[in-house]
């Protein structure tokens, strides 16, 4: 079921004069102010060339903000700029608080949940991967342990899905 319909703006840039090093530092423009997503096509250029397609998802107000942080990697000669119309499907929001338990120390985290209906009884739900993110950073920072995001995803995952509660502890 369609709910909401969020307008937004997604720019185009076509990219063929870069190296792959310089391709790597557009994708760390993660610090965008209203970036809501992200995603690099490599292609063929017309003269066989190979080129690169970088989408970014926008909220239309931090249009100028988000040229101004490509444009710190990319020399912006120019972009495509389409008016856009997200539709979301019927979901709700849950805060889970996350105790992440070490032998020396625990922290604790929030990580937002974003759950949809499939049938009676039955739910999909997605953790944000900022959250994710942000967790990784304070277990390796803080607890002084190397854990991959995917393992941190995945260990939450089976937690929750055996029991969907408001409050979950992970050992690591």
């Amino acid at each position: 079921m369609i709910v909401e319909k969020n307008y937004g703006l997604l720019l185009v840039f076509q990219i063929d004069h870069l190296s792959g090093e310089e391709i790597g530092w557009i994708l760390e423009t993660g610090q965008i102010s209203g970036l809501r997503n992200r995603q690099l096509i490599p292609t063929l250029t017309k003269k066989g060339r190979p080129g690169y397609i970088l989408l970014l998802d926008v909220d239309p107000k931090f249009e100028v903000e988000a040229i101004q942080a490509v444009s710190t990697y990319l020399p912006v000669f120019g972009y495509h700029r389409l008016g856009t119309q997200h539709v979301i499907r019927k979901g709700t929001s849950r805060v889970v608080t996350v105790l992440i338990k070490s032998k020396r120390r625990t922290i604790e985290a929030q990580m937002h949940l974003r759950l949809f209906s499939f049938s009676k009884g039955m739910y999909h739900f997605f953790l944000e991967s900022d959250d994710l993110g942000v967790l990784h950073q304070r277990i390796r920072d803080e607890l002084k342990i190397e854990v991959s995001p995917l393992e941190i995803k995945q260990r939450l995952t089976f937690l929750l899905n055996e029991s969907p509660r408001k409050r979950i502890e992970l050992k690591i």
